[in-house]
């Protein structure tokens, strides 16, 4: 797979000097354009269009629910203990930057939409969803696909009615 992708560019480039990494993308069957990262932050922040475009590649290539779930997990638990802390101190970029593990300078900017979109309880909500989530995808396998994308579009919408 991996030989006839470098194929496809070689003959793409044969012509130009220079080709931009869009093209790239574009040329190849890249399904890595959007690591679990990306399909969470959109989904908490309620990007429809992007999450949708994400989740098309991701139906095509077999995807890992309950690593994903758990990725979902550990951003909502960041984003709880932000938000306790928030209380404490008013300034969000002090909160933000003290965080440990720090927060990629990349992420900062969905993390402070997140932490505007959702509140202490509905976070609290979402971590129990996730528990059960988790625990049908891992009773019914055969559906889990399902069941694991419907959870994550019922966020994403809900994401989206509150920003």
């Amino acid at each position: 797979n991996l030989r006839n992708e470098i194929e496809k560019i070689i003959s793409y480039s044969l012509n130009k000097k220079k080709i931009e990494i869009d093209e790239i993308k574009s040329l190849t069957n890249f399904s890595g354009n959007y690591k679990s990262d990306s399909l969470v932050n959109e989904c908490l922040c309620g990007n429809i269009q992007q999450y949708k475009k994400i989740i098309s590649e991701l139906y095509i290539n077999t995807v890992n629910q309950i690593l994903l779930l758990r990725i979902l997990s550990n951003k909502i638990q960041r984003l709880l203990k932000i938000k306790e802390q928030k209380n404490k101190s008013n300034n969000l970029d002090n909160l933000i930057n003290a965080c440990k593990p720090a927060i990629f300078w990349k992420e900062k900017f969905f993390v402070k939409k997140q932490l505007s979109i959702w509140s202490l309880n509905d976070l609290k909500k979402i971590i129990s969803e996730i528990n059960n989530t988790e625990l049908l995808c891992k009773k019914k396998p055969q559906v889990s696909k399902f069941i694991f994308f419907n959870f994550f579009s019922k966020i994403c919408k809900k994401a989206n009615n509150y920003s």
